[in-house]
């Protein structure tokens, strides 16, 4: 809602934040996924958000998109041998 305001949003263009990013900034600056903001993820993320990307933030994208990746690969394979420990548990209970 406060995103909405003029006030703010003249704010906005005063720091060069594009409006295209404007409706998602709350979930950006939001780097703790709290469901607040600090002062300090506030001011952190709109120095950010300000002008074009630099080549050392897409690869900390990169970076960051790749450990997810093994992360949900190494979860995938966690959650595979439960399910095999649960239909073994199932086959001795049966017998």
């Amino acid at each position: 809602m406060v995103i909405q305001d003029q006030t703010v949003q003249k704010l906005m263009d005063e720091l060069d934040i594009p409006p295209g990013d404007r409706a998602s900034l709350f979930d950006v600056l939001d780097s703790d996924g709290s469901g607040g903001l600090a002062v300090t993820e506030l001011v952190q993320g709109l120095l950010k958000v300000r002008g074009e990307a630099r080549r050392s933030d897409v690869i900390a994208v990169l970076l960051s998109v790749r450990t997810m990746q093994s992360m949900v690969r190494d979860l995938e394979g966690a959650m595979s041998e439960c399910q095999d420990s649960i239909a073994k548990l199932r086959e001795e209970a049966e017998m």
